[in-house]
Order: structure tokens, then C-alpha cells, then sequence
């Protein structure tokens, strides 16, 4: 193992400094520079790509409602006249505004809810926000108001009673009745 040889010692009086520099004080030794850390900007993107990706989005929420059986479909936009982004012939009485971006403004979508709901004369309105990172539609947010879902819980305990009269009402007719007659009328 050789041994490292050191630098050999200089005069680093503050008077052999400031002779030497032309100053009449000495320069203070810098501190190593240290790494700046410059945070990462998201990229904006071009417009044709946010119109694709709202696009995607829409078509993932179409393809999920389809699994359910409710019919949806993509809506063609109307500017100030908008009805949403996506509907369902079987659910008419909802509006799905889509947003696929990085930035969540709730309060600004919201708005943007309530102006399709009022425009197509809905009383549910839903946003369907996307989830970076998860691809499969059916895990996307989905944001509303607690008076929209209220009104929504109201209407479905309201269908859920009146099934349930209406199944009492058949049991009553089939328990009285020894046999149901179903006739042609075509015959008459």
C-alpha cells in the first residue's frame, strides 16, 4: 500500500491572499454547489390529443354502461346547448359529463353538470372523471352531489315499494285463482 503524498502547505494568511488578489480583504472559501432539484412540469397537451383522450374516456364509460344493459351512447356536442357527453335510452333521466385531465376542478365540472342537466331536463347528473394509472372503465371516479344521489336512493326505495305491492298483488291473484287463463284473442 503506497502512501498518498499531500499537497504542501501554503501560506493562506489573509494577508498573503489579499496580496496576491489585488484586494485589500480576503475571499471566503465557496461551499460545493449543491444539486438543485427542479420539479417536474407536466406537459400540456395539444388539443387534438385532450380532444382524444375525453374521447376515450367516453367510450370506456359507453362500453361499461353497455355491460349493465343500458344502451348508452356518445352525444354529439351543442356548445352552450350541451346534454352531456354520454346518455342511456334506458336511464333517460341521467346526464354523464366525462373529464380526462391531470388537474381535478371539481367546482368548474360541477357547473358544467348542472348547465347539461338543466339543458337536456334531467334530474341526475354524474361526472366521470378519469383514474390515472387504472385502465379498466368500471374503476373511474364518478362525482355528484349528495341532493342528485338523494333524489336518486328517494326514486329507487319508491320503485323498490311498488314492486313489492305489485309481487303482493300477483301472489294474492295466483293464491284465489285455481288456474290462469291466458287466451288468444287472434280466435275471437
Amino acid at each position: 500500500m503506497s502512501a498518498r503524498k499531500l499537497p504542501e502547505a501554503t501560506d493562506s494568511s489573509p494577508s498573503a491572499d489579499a496580496a496576491t488578489s489585488g484586494q485589500s480583504h480576503p475571499k471566503k472559501p465557496r461551499a460545493p454547489k449543491k444539486a438543485t432539484v427542479v420539479p417536474r412540469v407536466p406537459r400540456s397537451r395539444s388539443r387534438s390529443a385532450a380532444k382524444a383522450a375525453g374521447r376515450q374516456l367516453e367510450n370506456d364509460l359507453v362500453t361499461c354502461l353497455n355491460k349493465f344493459g343500458l344502451d348508452a351512447y356518445r352525444l354529439r356536442q351543442k356548445g352552450s346547448n350541451d346534454e352531456g357527453d354520454v346518455r342511456s335510452s334506458k336511464a333517460p333521466d341521467h346526464v354523464f359529463e366525462c373529464k380526462n385531465t391531470r388537474s381535478v376542478q371539481l367546482a368548474q365540472w360541477w357547473k358544467e353538470t348542472v348547465a347539461e342537466m338543466e339543458n337536456a331536463q334531467v334530474p341526475y347528473g354524474w361526472m366521470v372523471h378519469k383514474r390515472h394509472g387504472i385502465s379498466a372503465p368500471e374503476l373511474q371516479w364518478v362525482t355528484t352531489t349528495a341532493e342528485v344521489l338523494s333524489a336518486l336512493l328517494a326514486r329507487v326505495a319508491k320503485l323498490e315499494e311498488e314492486n313489492k305491492l305489485h309481487m303482493q298483488m300477483v301472489k294474492h291473484l295466483v293464491g284465489t285463482s285455481n288456474s290462469i287463463v291466458v287466451t288468444d284473442r287472434k280466435g275471437d
